[in-house]
């Protein structure tokens, strides 16, 4: 019995094995295998625009696993390895090359962690953790809005506490 095997590359990463059966009656039969996969995708970073309560974070879906991706975007918590069970964003899915995404509602002078998520029919692939601290909050002074940790030189009649 003679047996080869081939593995074709077929246009949108979809892998078919296919195995070639001779009995040596000279009729033979064709078995095509079909294995599906979650993505593959990365985080991209660094995180950027960065605020007290929004940053933006990003992926790459290098491969479909052989399946529609149905939903991609980011997931963020305050704990290591967030799921879709934690925040997340919504997004559409691309294949081919790196996208962003928002994330709002974020605390300010907070440490989080983010990575890229991809869903199809076989389950939900997460890219690695990448962290990112937003930034502090403001507070109010005699000379306006400053951040955390400026400076600000006032001349005032009467002293004020912060």
């Amino acid at each position: 019995m003679k047996t080869i095997k081939l593995l074709f590359f077929i246009l949108s990463f979809f892998l078919i094995g296919v195995t070639f059966v001779n009995a040596g009656t000279g009729s033979g039969s064709v078995i095509v295998t079909v294995t599906l996969t979650t993505p593959t995708i990365t985080t991209t970073s660094p995180v950027t625009s960065i605020t007290q309560t929004t940053a933006t974070g990003g992926g790459n879906i290098t491969s479909n696993g052989g399946a529609t991706v149905t939903v991609s975007g980011l997931v963020w918590s305050t704990a290591v390895n967030p799921t879709t069970a934690n925040s997340k964003t919504t997004n559409g899915w691309a294949i081919g090359g790196p996208w962003t995404s928002g994330m709002t509602g974020l605390t300010a002078n907070t440490l989080y962690y983010v990575r890229a998520y991809a869903t199809n029919s076989v389950g939900t692939a997460y890219g690695t953790d990448v962290t990112f601290t937003t930034l502090p909050a403001s507070c109010s002074s005699p000379c306006g809005t400053i951040a955390s940790g400026s400076t600000c030189t006032a001349y005032l009649a009467s002293s004020v506490n912060y």
